[in-house]
């Protein structure tokens, strides 16, 4: 988890974030949570961004998990 202020703004942001990896039948599934408050003009203006950049990142992160888990299938 994280916490960041900035005072330049009067903003507080928080978050957390927690992945699991579980071994199934055919592989591994991942299950993820990701938590961000934004408070304060930093919230007013810039959630929305925000959030379309944590979309972006969590498919990068999920192909990221996937390729790796990948390579250690293959032996890489």
């Amino acid at each position: 988890s994280f916490k960041a202020q900035d005072r330049a703004l009067a903003s507080i942001v928080t978050g957390s974030f927690v992945a699991r990896l579980t071994p199934i039948e055919n592989g591994t599934q991942l299950d993820y949570e990701m938590e961000i408050a934004m408070r304060g003009r930093l919230g007013t203006i810039g959630f929305t961004v925000v959030q379309q950049t944590a979309k972006k990142m969590s498919v990068e992160f999920i192909k990221c998990v996937a390729d790796a888990l990948a390579g250690l299938d293959s032996g890489q």
